[in-house]
């Protein structure tokens, strides 16, 4: 090998060295920006907890948020929320944070479950609902867990959500 291949070849080797660490940097600096995002996104601030009555009026405009994003008529939020808190029959859970709620589910109890034998005992997972700001951030995951938890402590044998086609 010659003296020009030699130094050509070294050449070659450092280009490869600085773009490597150039791509290094540059997966490093995506990865903190990436961790920042998800670390601000975390939603810290909010609390899942049983809904009260205390939440018919914010709970009536969630219930009536996800018929209007889909273009449809809404119904009385109101009513539903009043009826659903009132009912001994639904667990309704709800995501609070500094702004307000951010989310909510419900679990059904007492209801027939699509399978007669297996399912006996089970709860429904009737609605879950987060809004559109809060998606992203682990609102709905944290809603699910806490209804898993609610389930357990009431002896359910499983949770099933029907699916109207």
């Amino acid at each position: 090998m010659t003296e020009r291949q030699r130094v050509a070849d070294r050449r070659v080797l450092r280009r490869r060295k600085q773009r490597v660490r150039r791509r290094g940097l540059q997966l490093v600096s995506a990865m903190a920006i990436t961790a920042a995002a998800i670390q601000l996104a975390q939603p810290r601030d909010s609390v899942i907890r049983s809904a009260t009555a205390r939440d018919g009026d914010a709970l009536a405009r969630l219930i009536e948020e996800p018929m209007l994003a889909l273009g449809g008529i809404t119904r009385d939020g109101d009513c539903i929320a009043v009826v659903e808190l009132s009912n001994p029959g639904i667990d309704p859970l709800v995501a609070e944070g500094r702004e307000g709620l951010q989310g909510f589910l419900q679990l059904r109890w007492g209801l027939r479950s699509p399978s007669n034998e297996w399912m006996r005992g089970s709860a429904e997972l009737r609605r879950h609902y987060v809004r559109t700001r809060h998606r992203g951030a682990g609102v709905a995951v944290r809603l699910l867990q806490q209804a898993v938890r609610v389930a357990c402590a009431r002896g359910a044998s499983g949770i099933w959500l029907k699916i109207d086609k």
